[in-house]
């Protein structure tokens, strides 16, 4: 029973989620205020919540972006009514009823791999990075990540009937910001199709690893980035003993690494021919404001809560010492194989510098 009201559930969240609707799992709560003055929260016609005030009462009593005004004290208001009301209502206690969604429990089966939360994407890319960072000998170097502009986290369904295969799934993409630190999470979706007799089905997490300014900037173009066409990309290298051995050629490192994990085992697999877009409606539910991925990358736009757990993950790997070949946001040259494990390799004449177009976008 358990199992097939969890499928329900999902059916209902791609139903809704493709209608343009919010999904997840409606809850209802009442807030009571006593404090006098201004609530501190703003509406629009919807009588959604689109604003609250920093230290205000509605921030203390726990009221949310996004929260849809049902009721003041127990008489029902309606939508479109929902803003007048609670500006003209001066008494207290004031109670103030809620409809609100929130993200489901990330091991619902019935999830499945397309989300329309940003919050759900957030705690995927959560799952995502810990499977990485708890793979020393498949998963990507420690110093690979550290040295990342971006990070993007996918989950894909992939399929293959005959000579025809295709991909398609959603995730979230983040930047490294000017002062080190990292942006709010954009949603984003992928879809892609092959060719070659094949046969089967599987799902598969992407960790796609973004090496230099010019692989953020094409998420920010407003266009699909098409891995391989638009944007560089390879198999990236896996396993703790890798970072010493890296190599710049001619053109530096591929501007995008990919690794794939499947039943919690990680390898590097190449992405390549599959198109990344920006799912800019999905932000929009989130943000509750225009939210574009340029503006998300740039900093223009804080991340909210959601982020809170996944950017406390990458500061966490961020402060673990690295290699005295790497540094964060450049690579550097090889270690010479007989130089002291302390000793710093001559640098590049040239190590890839922060595009400022991303802190100025």
């Amino acid at each position: 029973m358990e199992y097939v009201t969890s499928m329900s559930n999902g059916a209902v969240d791609i139903f809704r989620g493709l209608a343009g609707l919010e999904t997840g799992e409606e809850v209802k709560t009442d807030f009571e205020i006593h404090e006098p003055g201004a609530l501190g929260l703003s509406l629009n016609g919807a009588g959604r919540v689109t604003v609250v005030d920093a230290g205000s009462p509605a921030e203390a009593h726990g009221i949310k972006l996004g929260d849809l005004v049902a009721a003041l004290n127990d008489e029902e208001v309606l939508p479109g009514e929902a803003e007048a009301a609670v500006a003209g209502r001066t008494e207290r206690p004031l109670k103030i009823s809620v409809s609100r969604r929130e993200g489901r429990d990330y091991d619902d089966p019935g999830l499945g791999v397309v989300k329309f939360r940003l919050d759900e994407e957030c705690v995927k890319a959560e799952r995502i990075l810990e499977a990485a960072l708890n793979s020393p000998a498949s998963g990507p170097p420690p110093g690979v990540l550290r040295g990342a502009h971006g990070v993007a986290f996918v989950r894909c369904f992939e399929t293959a009937i005959g000579t025809t295969s295709s991909r398609f799934g959603t995730g979230c993409v983040l930047a490294r910001l000017p002062d080190g630190g990292w942006s709010a999470p954009s949603a984003i979706g992928v879809l892609g199709f092959g060719f070659g007799w094949q046969l089967g089905a599987q799902v598969m997490d992407f960790l796609i690893i973004l090496n230099r300014p010019s692989a953020v900037l094409a998420f920010t173009a407003g266009v699909g980035v098409t891995l391989g066409a638009s944007l560089g990309v390879s198999a990236g290298p896996y396993g703790a003993g890798s970072e010493s051995r890296l190599e710049l050629g001619a053109e530096g490192v591929a501007p995008a690494w990919t690794y794939a994990c499947t039943k919690g085992i990680y390898a590097g697999v190449s992405l390549e021919g599959a198109s990344l877009n920006e799912r800019s409606a999905v932000n929009e539910r989130h943000y509750m404001r225009p939210a574009s991925c340029k503006d998300l990358l740039s900093g223009k736009i804080p991340p909210t809560p959601a982020a809170a757990k996944l950017h406390g993950l990458l500061k966490e790997l961020d402060d673990k010492p690295a290699p005295a070949h790497w540094r964060v946001g450049a690579w550097h040259a090889e270690a010479p194989k007989d130089a002291p494990p302390d000793e710093a390799p001559a640098a590049p004449e040239e190590t890839p510098a922060r595009d400022p177009e991303v802190a100025a976008a």
